[in-house]
């Protein structure tokens, strides 16, 4: 993309892993300004079908949160142009401006629930619901969340605490508790899932800075073993099984 990209372009991020991602951007050279949105509207996608690659259902309606980076040494890492506002507005998908500290510990928040939710789900073949409902379950959330709380006061100018990610967690369970994580849907389909950009950016994270990540690095560990085997039936249920060992 970079080559597209002039020196005045504006990049939003709407995705899950964007601390990782904006830091890749950032260490690649590009110098625009550089925006995070996060969304609560619910949309999945159909099956291909002659001439319907890109048929997105909007399954439910939600929120959006948008914001510049918040850079390491607490300086304001990017403007929003109002350009951009104006572009956003008849999408009727609504949007919430958030100052640089807000938007840095929703993406935090967001870490956290994806960290959680996106691989357990994935490995148990299970709805968002179900997974705090068991008791490894809850006990991997609050190792991983606890992991996440000390990396975010080692890196972050507005770090959270790890009973504020933890109760984030609960609250994404709870309120998409039928829904499907998109890593499950990754590992049903066979496709790379995004669990370097989640639990693996928060280990190379981690192990920059000497904090310990040894939850988050199992399940990333366990994730890559299912990729490695070409999603084996067998060794998805190895994977399965050895979830309770963490924690």
């Amino acid at each position: 993309m970079a080559p597209r990209l002039a020196a005045e372009s504006t990049v939003v991020l709407l995705c899950n892993g964007a601390l990782a991602l904006a830091e890749e951007i950032t260490t690649s050279g590009y110098r625009g300004d550089l925006l995070s949105c996060t969304s609560t509207h619910g949309a999945w996608r159909r099956p291909h079908s002659a001439g319907r690659d890109r048929d997105v259902v909007h399954a439910g309606f939600g929120g959006c949160w948008l914001g510049a980076l918040l850079a390491a040494d607490g300086t304001r890492a990017a403007r929003i142009d109002p350009q951009l506002l104006a572009l956003w507005e008849p999408s009727g998908l609504g949007l919430i401006l958030e100052d640089e500290t807000q938007t840095s510990q929703r993406l935090w928040l967001k870490l956290a629930a994806n960290a959680v939710l996106n691989p357990l789900t994935a490995l148990w073949r299970c709805r968002n619901g179900e997974v705090l409902t068991r008791e490894a379950g809850r006990r991997i959330a609050d190792s991983v969340c606890g992991e996440l709380a000390q990396l975010s006061a080692a890196c972050s100018s507005a770090p959270l605490s790890a009973a504020e990610l933890r109760g984030f967690v609960g609250t994404c369970a709870d309120d998409n508790a039928n829904n499907f994580s998109s890593m499950y849907a990754d590992l049903v389909a066979a496709r790379r899932s995004e669990i370097g950009y989640l639990n693996g950016w928060a280990c190379r994270k981690a192990s920059a800075l000497g904090v310990s990540c040894a939850a988050n690095a199992r399940l990333e560990e366990l994730v890559r073993d299912v990729e490695r085997s070409g999603w084996d039936c067998v060794a998805h249920a190895d994977a399965a099984a050895r979830l309770e060992t963490i924690g």
